[in-house]
């Protein structure tokens, strides 16, 4: 199975345009011209906030902007799968998209 995993963090008022299942499109931010755009399917959404997660010990680090009491709303992480291309390495930053289709204009990078 070539198939990654990508974990992002979803604003809370931004859940509603996000759900198990959709289709997402996936933009590496060195191409810049879209040409090794990849497509994925969200896999899961946590049910606690990412500092939640953290504290608990569940799934490693939170993200940066996961601190609920400071941001003034809590974040979740997001699992993505795809299959990559050969361009792709574990690491780079991405920016993730739900296409239309599956939902009104929601994103999460």
């Amino acid at each position: 199975d070539d198939s990654l995993e990508i974990e992002i963090s979803v604003e809370e008022y931004d859940l509603p345009g996000i759900a198990v299942g959709d289709k997402v499109r996936i933009r590496f931010d060195w191409d810049e011209d879209g040409e090794h755009d990849a497509t994925g399917r969200v896999r899961a959404i946590s049910y606690l906030p990412a500092s939640a997660e953290t504290a608990a010990g569940a799934n490693g680090a939170a993200s940066a902007n996961a601190d609920s009491t400071d941001a003034g709303s809590a974040s979740y992480s997001a699992y993505i799968d795809f299959t990559p291309d050969e361009s792709a390495r574990l690491g780079m930053s991405v920016s993730v998209s739900v296409l239309e289709a599956d939902a009104e204009g929601a994103s999460a990078e």
